[in-house]
């Protein structure tokens, strides 16, 4: 079994590479940095490893934006020209394996999962989620919306007023919402890929696009095939046991580096990666450093 990996590394560009260096010794990785000097430096890192495809179609993905969804679909249309696989599965930096890549691809088979998403909800049984999902939300894009909840707090504010002046978004379809993980075989990728556009034109300026457009574009475009309601990512909210955990803080690189390596035997992380100290260059002046050596600071 082949899995192509849809990579996001958002905020901690030297783990994300390092997490695709390691996924890729037995799979394939379609990786985006959002990060512009890593980018450059992941192109040199892994032009010689045919496994890995860094894909520049979208530059830039954050949680609760529009950005992520997009740039995930985008790398199934990537992976799709790419590579030859059978399943498809996103992840970001963040959500890191809880076992090994061999337990992991004997639980696909055994289930035999083809295409698995967990959907939690639908705007037509529940009028609160209706009512979030036809606001429009502004500075999602912002780098503040993903980390501070006074500035989402903002966003929700500025949202209710839009929607009181009778700025709405009309519902053309049912909308379905739950975790944004999912697996899906070739064929979904292929069928969702060439539905990109269904994606702005129902969801710009949404609440966490990349809880909704996955769930809702399979029911529209798919519904008629079979799918495992879960998905194999453990959070906080479900607090189960799963193949891969969401991290809200990532560990030590030392510690990611051990998790990749249970992961994936193969995997040898390099050793600026895991040193437990780099020292910097001493910039001082002799004179500040005879003076700090004076005040017992070295």
């Amino acid at each position: 079994m082949k899995i192509c990996y849809l990579l996001q590394g958002r905020d901690e560009p030297e783990i994300a590479l390092q997490y695709a260096v390691a996924l890729s010794k037995e799979d394939y990785v379609v990786l985006s940095l959002n990060d512009d000097k890593w980018r450059n430096e992941a192109y040199f890192t892994l032009v010689k490893n045919p496994n890995i495809l860094l894909s520049t179609s979208t530059p830039f993905a954050q949680e609760g934006d529009l950005s992520s969804a997009r740039c995930w679909l985008y790398q199934m249309k990537d992976a799709l020209e790419k590579y030859d696989f059978d399943l498809c599965v996103n992840l970001t930096e963040k959500t890191l394996p809880t076992g090994s890549r061999e337990a992991w691809v004997k639980m696909l088979g055994d289930q035999q999962i083809t295409n698995a998403i967990r959907i939690d909800r639908d705007s037509e049984t529940d009028p609160a989620f209706a009512a979030t999902i036809k606001r429009y939300y502004m500075s999602t894009n912002s780098n503040k919306f993903a980390v501070s909840e006074k500035f989402r707090k903002n966003a929700r504010r500025t949202a209710d007023v839009i929607y009181a002046l009778g700025f709405r978004r009309k519902l053309t379809d049912v909308i379905y919402e739950g975790e944004p993980w999912f697996v899906f075989d070739k064929n979904t990728a292929g069928n969702f890929s060439a539905n990109l556009v269904y994606l702005t034109e129902q969801f710009l300026l949404g609440w966490y696009p990349e809880r909704v457009i996955f769930h809702t574009m399979w029911k529209k475009f798919l519904g008629h095939k079979q799918i495992e309601n879960t998905n194999f990512v453990e959070t906080e909210s479900n607090g189960e046991a799963k193949c891969f955990k969401k991290y809200d803080v990532l560990p030590s690189r030392k510690e990611v580096a051990e998790i990749l390596k249970q992961y994936q035997p193969l995997y040898v992380p390099p050793y600026e990666f895991i040193a437990d100290e780099i020292v910097e260059e001493d910039k001082r002046s002799v004179v500040n450093r005879m003076i700090d050596r004076f005040k017992g600071k070295q």
